[in-house]
């Protein structure tokens, strides 16, 4: 049996995942093939992000959060093991959400040390 492990993903190895997912076959120009809910892409993750980046405007919000709301997704403390540039005060929200969807999250949103990817592969 295969054990599955909690993979953090940052802006450090953000580039990474972004060439994989640029790889993949489905994602081209041109692909007639069916659609595929299973691929790894589509997998569920958490998008741990502080308080504040949500605050910044409505459209950022809204890019961040999609229809989803906070009030069932307490805030929590931000931790040493967050590495965030934040002093810990505002707290960090998570949001679930398909793996392809936070990584351009991260990649369009999101500032370096302001965010991370946790999903379980």
């Amino acid at each position: 049996m295969k054990r599955k492990q909690t993979t953090k993903i940052t802006h450090k190895n953000l580039d990474y995942w972004l060439h994989k997912l640029a790889g993949e076959p489905s994602l081209q120009c041109g692909y007639s093939g069916s659609h595929d809910p299973d691929l790894w892409f589509h997998k569920p993750c958490t998008l741990e992000i502080p308080l504040g980046e949500l605050c910044e405007d409505r459209l950022k919000t809204l890019g961040l959060l999609g229809k989803s709301t906070l009030d069932d997704r307490p805030i929590q403390r931000i931790t040493k093991s967050d590495r965030f540039n934040a002093q810990g005060l505002e707290g960090k929200v998570a949001i679930t959400k398909p793996l392809i969807n936070a990584l351009f999250n991260m990649r369009d949103l999101i500032l370096p040390w302001r965010g991370q990817i946790k999903i379980t592969i």
